[in-house]
């Protein structure tokens, strides 16, 4: 997605964050534990996210360091994420609808041919931000 030709869409809030909160437990099924996940857009096609203990500080949204790059698409009411999965050692891709209050991502595929693919269902609410830092792919 980094070379294909990006098209801004205002139905992404640049001036926001999306966060979903999940409960998460070991493989055993033991040790449940809140997570928070956010993402954050920027108006040229790269996005933001980190998966974190506790929610984010206006602090940690505007520092690009502690987290992932993303690359994002929209068509439409529809999204189109590229992220590297650290657990599988691969690319995917997250598909989701963006809605009045959020973005609900519903499926995800690995990037290579013949890729892995299910069902996801988390949805990211919008939350207003004190953006202050633009996204920038470091060099």
């Amino acid at each position: 997605m980094s070379k294909q030709p990006f098209i801004y869409s205002d139905k992404i809030d640049t001036m926001a964050y999306y966060m979903v909160d999940m409960d998460l437990v070991r493989m055993d099924g033991t040790d449940p534990r809140a997570f928070y996940m956010y993402m954050r857009f920027s108006g040229n096609g790269l996005a933001f996210g980190q998966i974190s203990e506790f929610k984010p500080t206006v602090k940690k949204l505007n520092d690009a360091n502690e987290g992932q790059m993303y690359f994002y698409q929209v068509d439409g009411s529809k999204i189109k994420v590229e992220k590297y999965n650290h657990d599988k050692r691969t690319f995917e891709y997250w598909y989701g609808d963006i809605q009045e209050g959020g973005i609900y991502f519903y499926k995800y595929r690995f990037r290579f041919l013949g890729g892995a693919r299910g069902k996801l269902s988390h949805f990211f609410r919008k939350h207003p931000a004190e953006l202050t830092r633009p996204l920038v792919f470091p060099e």
